[in-house]
C-alpha cells in the first residue's frame, strides 16, 4: 500500500513537474517571440520586411496560441510543435540579422492581381501579377496553394489569406442546398456566398466540390432503392433520372446562388469516385449489352475475339463485384474494365456538362472543372473501379487529382526519405494524356491522425516533386482541428504542425516567384514514354514491379518522360499529343491490346529510316498476349532499331545503369546529369530537371533521402557547370560543387 502511495505521488510530482516545465518553455518561446518581432520592426522600418518575414510571424504567434492545448492533450505534437517553433524564430532571426546587416538582401515576392483570374495555358496556370516593389507582370505562370477544406478553413480565410495563400477548396453537396424535394437551404448558400466573398477581397480563389455523395436525408427515406453503395464515397445510383435530377438541382442552385461570385473560381465535380459494386443497380446489364453490341456488332464476332460459345449477349458475364485476386484469365474481363471505365467517366463528365449549361444559361462566365481521382490506378483491384486516368483527362478542363506524399517514419531504416515514385507517377500520367494543369485538391502531404514526428523538409521536398512533374494547384489536408472529437481524424496534420505549415507556405511563395523555370521544366518535351498498359497489369501483376521500376529508373536518371496509355496508341493521338518521344519502354508489358500493338508498329516504322523511332523491351514474352490473354506471334521487334533488357530484378541497382547504356546507344540520354562529388557517377535519390528556355539552362533537384549529397552539374562531355540556386531566402549561391540536405530543395540556372 505504502509503495503503491509513493508510486502515484512521484507520478503526480513528474506530471506536475512537466507541466511547470512545459509553461516555463512556452514563456520562454513567448519572449523569443517578442524578441524577433522586435527585430522584425527594425527591418521593417529601413524597408527591408518581406512576406517570408510576415509570415513566419504569422505562423509563430498562431501556433503559440495552440501549444499549451496540444502539450497537455497531444504531448508529442505539443513537443515537437515546441521545437519546431524554436527552430522557425532561429531561422528568421538569423536572416533578419544578416538583412539588417547588409549581408544578404530582403527577398522580393509576387502576388496574383486578385481583380484578375488565372487562365489556362497548356499545362500551367497565368495571370498578371504585381511583385512586392510594385512592378506589374503580365500573363505570368503562377501556382495556386493553400489549405481546405471546412468549417475553420471558411471560417480563417482571410488569415490565410494574409499568410500568403491564394487557393482554397471547400464543398457542399445536396444535403447542404437542398432542404426538401422543393426547398433549397437559403441560410446555407447565405453563409457560403458571405465566405466566397471574403476569400476574394483576400486574394484567395476557391474551388468547389459540389460533393454529390453528400445524399439528402429526405432523398434516402424517400428513394431508398436508388442509394446503394457502389464501393467507395459516391452511393447513388448513378444511371437514375431520379438521382440526377436531384444532382442537376444541386448544380443549377449553386450557380444560381453563388455562380456569380467572383471568389468561385473552379468547380470539382467528386471527391475520390469509384464505382465497382453494381449488384443493386438494375440497369447496368443492359447498358454493358448495349456496349457489347456497339462495340462487337454480332455475339458471332466477340466470340471470335474471346474464344468463347456464347449463344447470346445475354449470356456473357457482367462482373457486378470485382473477382477475387488474383484475377481469373477470362478474356470478358478485359472488356468489362474498358465499359466499366468509359461508362463511369461519361457520367462524370455529364456533371460537368450540367454546370458549364448552368452557368451559360445565367449568363455567367465558364468556370474550369475537374474531378480529383484518388493516386492509384495499378493493383488489380484498382483497375476494376471505373477510374482511368486517360478517359478522365481527356474532358475536364484540368487535371484533378487526390494523393500526396506520405511521411517516411522517421526511425525508418531505409535511406529513402520520401519515394519520389510515389509523389510524381499520376501526375506524369495524367499529363501525358493530356498536357493541362494537374490541380491536387486534397493534397495529402501529412498522414491523418498521426503523432509520429515529420523529417524537416518533407512538405517542401514532396512540394517541389510535384510542381515539377506539373502540379501546380494544391489544396492540402487539412486546415482542421477536432480537439473535442474522438478518433480525431485531423490530429497531426497542419494546424497541428508548424514547422511543416511554415514549409507549405514558403513553398508556395517560391514556386510563385519560380513558376516560369517550373512550368518550362515541367513542360519540357520527352524523348522517352514508358508504355502504361492496363491490359498487362490487369492480366499479370508482376509487370507491376516492372513498370514502377523503370519510372524510379527515370526519375533517377533526370531524364524527362512520358507515360503512353495503351489508348493513345490505338490511334494516332500519340503522334499528336507526343510527337518529340523518339522511344517506346515496355517494362514487363506481357500483354498489349491489339490496336496498340499496330500503334508501336507503325511507330518504328515510320520512325525507322531517320533514327527516330526505338523501343526498349524489359523482360520476358514482352506483348507476346494481347488484351484477351491470348497468345500471339508478331515480329514488329526483330529489327536492327530496337534494344531488348532481360531483366530478372527489376528493383536491381544495376537497373538504372542498364537503362542509361541502352538509351546512350539510342542516342537519346540526355545532355547534362547530377554527378556524385565522391563517387564521380550519376548521383542516386535525387529527382532532378533540366530544360533550354531561350538560350538559358535551367535545373531543379530535390534530395529524397536522408543524407546529404554534395554532387556537381556536367554536361555529356563532361564539363562542370556552375549552378546558381535560387530557392535560398536573400542569398543567391552560385557554385560548381553544392551540398544539397536530405530534402533540400534547388532550383536555378546552369552556367
Amino acid at each position: 500500500m505504502k509503495l503503491t502511495k509513493y508510486i502515484s505521488s512521484m507520478l503526480i510530482w513528474l506530471l506536475a513537474t512537466s507541466v511547470i516545465a512545459a509553461e516555463d518553455s512556452i514563456t520562454k518561446l513567448a519572449s523569443e517571440f517578442e524578441s524577433l518581432k522586435q527585430l522584425a520592426a527594425k527591418a521593417e522600418a529601413i524597408n527591408k520586411k518581406d512576406q517570408y518575414c510576415s509570415m513566419r510571424l504569422m505562423v509563430i504567434e498562431r501556433f503559440l496560441q495552440y501549444l499549451p492545448n496540444d502539450i497537455k492533450q497531444y504531448p508529442d505534437l505539443g513537443s515537437y510543435s515546441q521545437r519546431d517553433i524554436r527552430k522557425i524564430i532561429d531561422d528568421e532571426r538569423k536572416r533578419l540579422n544578416l538583412i539588417i546587416n547588409g549581408d544578404i538582401s530582403n527577398q522580393k515576392t509576387v502576388n496574383r492581381i486578385k481583380e484578375c483570374l488565372p487562365v489556362i495555358n497548356g499545362g500551367h496556370f497565368q495571370q498578371d501579377v504585381i511583385w512586392s516593389d510594385g512592378t506589374v507582370e503580365k500573363d505570368r505562370p503562377v501556382y495556386l496553394f493553400g489549405f481546405g477544406h471546412f468549417h475553420e478553413l471558411r471560417k480563417e480565410i482571410e488569415w490565410l489569406g494574409k499568410l500568403g495563400t491564394n487557393f482554397a477548396q471547400t464543398e457542399i453537396g445536396p444535403r447542404g442546398t437542398l432542404k426538401s424535394e422543393t426547398e433549397i437551404d437559403t441560410p446555407r448558400i447565405n453563409e457560403y456566398k458571405t465566405f466566397l466573398a471574403k476569400a476574394y477581397k483576400s486574394g484567395v480563389l476557391v474551388d468547389l466540390l459540389i460533393s454529390p455523395h453528400y445524399t439528402p436525408d429526405w432523398a434516402k427515406s424517400k428513394y431508398p432503392k436508388l442509394y446503394p453503395h457502389l464501393g467507395g464515397f459516391l452511393r447513388v445510383n448513378i444511371f437514375n433520372n431520379t438521382v440526377n435530377n436531384i444532382l442537376s438541382r444541386h448544380i443549377n442552385t449553386i450557380v444560381e446562388k453563388m455562380g456569380d461570385e467572383p471568389g468561385l473560381w473552379s468547380l470539382c465535380m467528386a471527391n475520390e469516385p469509384v464505382a465497382f459494386i453494381w449488384t443493386q443497380v438494375p440497369e447496368i446489364r443492359s447498358l454493358w449489352e448495349n456496349y457489347l453490341k456497339d462495340k462487337f456488332k454480332t455475339i458471332e464476332n466477340a466470340n471470335i475475339k474471346w474464344n468463347t460459345t456464347f449463344a447470346d449477349w445475354s449470356e456473357v458475364p457482367a462482373y457486378l463485384q470485382p473477382p477475387r485476386t488474383p484475377f481469373p484469365q477470362e478474356p470478358v474481363l478485359f472488356d468489362w474494365m474498358r465499359f466499366n471505365d468509359q461508362t463511369f467517366s461519361k457520367w462524370l463528365v455529364g456533371l460537368s456538362d450540367t454546370t458549364k449549361l448552368a452557368l451559360k444559361e445565367n449568363g455567367i462566365q465558364e468556370k474550369p472543372t475537374h474531378m480529383k481521382a484518388i493516386d492509384r490506378s495499378l493493383k488489380q483491384f484498382d483497375l476494376i473501379q471505373g477510374i482511368d486516368h486517360y478517359y478522365l483527362s481527356q474532358y475536364f478542363d484540368m487535371n484533378g487529382m487526390d494523393g500526396g506524399a506520405s511521411p517516411a517514419k522517421v526511425n525508418s531504416e531505409s535511406n529513402y526519405a520520401i519515394d519520389a515514385t510515389q509523389v510524381t507517377l499520376h501526375n506524369i500520367m495524367l499529363r501525358s494524356a493530356r498536357m493541362l494543369p494537374v490541380v491536387n485538391t486534397e493534397n495529402h502531404l501529412l498522414r491523418d491522425r498521426d503523432n509520429n514526428d515529420v523529417l524537416p523538409g518533407h512538405v517542401r521536398a514532396g512540394m517541389w516533386l510535384q510542381l515539377l512533374t506539373g502540379q501546380h494547384g494544391s489544396t492540402a489536408w487539412s486546415w482542421e482541428r477536432r480537439d473535442n472529437v474522438d478518433n480525431n481524424i485531423f490530429k497531426g496534420l497542419f494546424k497541428y504542425r508548424p514547422l511543416q505549415t511554415e514549409e507549405y507556405v514558403r513553398t508556395g511563395l517560391d514556386a510563385m516567384r519560380l513558376m516560369p523555370y517550373i512550368a518550362s521544366l515541367a513542360e519540357a518535351k520527352p524523348e522517352v514514354g514508358i508504355l502504361y498498359s492496363r491490359a498487362s497489369l490487369l492480366r499479370n501483376q508482376d509487370s507491376m514491379a516492372a513498370f514502377t521500376s523503370c519510372v524510379a529508373a527515370f526519375n533517377e536518371l533526370g531524364i524527362n518522360y512520358a507515360i503512353i496509355p495503351e489508348q493513345m496508341l490505338e490511334t494516332d493521338e500519340f503522334s499528336r499529343k507526343l510527337p518529340s518521344v523518339k522511344v517506346i519502354i515496355l517494362p514487363g508489358t506481357t500483354h498489349v491490346t491489339d490496336k496498340a500493338l499496330d500503334g508501336i508498329d507503325y511507330f518504328l516504322k515510320m520512325g525507322f529510316h531517320s533514327n527516330t523511332a526505338a523501343a526498349i523491351l524489359i523482360g520476358n514474352d514482352v506483348a507476346k498476349f494481347n488484351e484477351y490473354a491470348q497468345s500471339r506471334k508478331h515480329n514488329i521487334f526483330n529489327d536492327t532499331a530496337v534494344t531488348a533488357l532481360n531483366l530478372d530484378q527489376y528493383e536491381s541497382n544495376i537497373f538504372p545503369d542498364k537503362i542509361k547504356t541502352a538509351l546512350k546507344s539510342i542516342g537519346t540520354y540526355g545532355e547534362y546529369q547530377l554527378i556524385d562529388s565522391e563517387t564521380n557517377k550519376p548521383v542516386k535519390g535525387i529527382f532532378y530537371r533540366y530544360t533550354k528556355v531561350e538560350g538559358k539552362i535551367i535545373a531543379s533537384a530535390v534530395n529524397t533521402t536522408r543524407s546529404p549529397i554534395t554532387c556537381v552539374w556536367k554536361n555529356n562531355k563532361g564539363k562542370k557547370l556552375t549552378f546558381k540556386d535560387e530557392t535560398t531566402l536573400g542569398y543567391i549561391n552560385a557554385n560548381i560543387e553544392f551540398t544539397l540536405d536530405p530534402l533540400q530543395i534547388s532550383c536555378g540556372t546552369l552556367e
